[in-house]
């Protein structure tokens, strides 16, 4: 308890400028990078000593969904199908790159290569000198969502409930991730640790050699849209307007922090600095640690030491792709459980009524996702 008493998380500004919502964020030395939903349809560029709004980046004529920077190059991904490259001191457009034919959700960076993830279904992989397509990658059957980077693998989220996992080098399946039972929203990873949110409310912990599920936290009562870390903690943001603060090490819940009046959608952090981006067209900086001396911020609850965790069953739910299935050649991951088969929901009622609520939530959820 005496860490939670200690630590505070005050609220030290909110940005406005977006005129909808704000989708992501990225940081780079002191500059700040959001962008924002249609029709703002805006990359803003932040000084993150002043907090004044240094520019404003147009050119998509859609929702701007997700920013990376690698050097000097800026990558913004769009519901208008193209990823834009942006010049970081010039805030001029270099190029356009097109090969999606859906939205692209997602982008992460490694060395000389951009991988874009997309409402196609596809993950494409583009050279950043020459700005070609290299591969993509089939395998999902459903909306690629998110996307990260660990070592010698990729990590990708999806609407199909399933995470899938590639090397990063032959561009193969290795395995696929089974026990969300809704969309897979976020992912991100430190040390052996894969941390996933989803659409069901609960953030899922795995880890990234044996491919088992370690734990389930549960505390968020909306969707899980956004995940980052910072030593040993993880920030998870929500449909459900919060910030929720975990301990990575024993799994319990620290804190909640309140403020946003919407879906909180993108978060990053620097140095001391949480940034928290939101549908109610703000981004808020929240200042993390800061000792004893200051009282707690209004907006900032310390959670009791409860631990938000549902043990894992023995069951391995990791799947191993078939030998020659979906054209790529890997062969099944050697593995000491035998796979455990997804479970299904059976309505017990079968009646059309709750059909067809189940029908109009679902279709509900989907368009809120896609119309961001």
């Amino acid at each position: 308890m005496n860490n939670i008493i200690e630590e505070r998380y005050t609220e030290i500004a909110t940005l406005r400028g977006h005129t909808y919502g704000v989708n992501c964020l990225t940081l780079h030395e002191n500059k700040l990078y959001s962008g924002s939903a249609y029709p703002d349809s805006t990359i803003r560029i932040w000084n993150t000593e002043t907090h004044e709004e240094i520019a404003t980046l147009r050119g998509h004529t859609d929702a701007v969904k997700c920013l990376t920077l690698h050097e000097n190059k800026l990558y913004s991904g769009s519901w208008d199908k193209t990823i834009r490259i942006w010049n970081t001191e010039t805030h001029e457009e270099i190029a356009t790159l097109r090969g999606h034919t859906g939205g692209v959700s997602c982008l992460t960076l490694h060395e000389n290569k951009l991988y874009s993830g997309s409402l196609d279904y596809t993950i494409r992989i583009w050279n950043t000198e020459t700005h070609e397509e290299i591969a993509t990658l089939r395998g999902h059957t459903d909306i690629v969502y998110c996307l990260t980077l660990h070592e010698n693998k990729l990590y990708s989220g999806s609407f199909d409930k399933t995470i899938r996992i590639w090397n990063k080098q032959t561009h193969e399946e290795i395995a696929t991730l089974r026990g969300h039972t809704s969309y897979v929203l976020c992912l991100t990873l430190h040390e052996n640790k894969l941390y996933s949110g989803s659409d069901d409310n609960t953030i899922r912990i795995w880890n990234t050699e044996t491919y088992e599920e370690i734990a389930t936290l549960r505390g968020h009562t909306g969707e899980v849209y956004c995940l980052t870390l910072h030593e040993n903690k993880l920030y998870s943001g929500s449909d459900d307007k919060t910030i929720r603060i975990w301990n990575t090490e024993s799994h319990e819940e620290i804190a909640i922090l309140r403020g946003h009046t919407a879906d909180v959608n993108c978060l990053t952090l620097h140095e001391n600095k949480l940034y928290t981006g939101s549908d109610d067209k703000t981004i808020r900086i929240w200042k993390i640690g800061g000792g004893t001396g200051a009282p707690p911020a209004a907006n900032f609850r310390a959670r009791p030491a409860k631990k938000k965790i549902t043990p894992t069953p023995a069951a391995n739910p990791f799947e191993a792709p078939p030998v020659g299935g979906g054209g790529t050649g890997a062969a099944p991951a050697t593995n000491a459980f035998t796979p455990t088969p997804a479970a299904k929901f059976i309505n017990p009622s079968g009646t059309n009524c709750i059909l067809g609520m189940i029908i109009i939530l679902f279709a509900f959820g989907i368009q809120k996702l896609t119309k961001k």
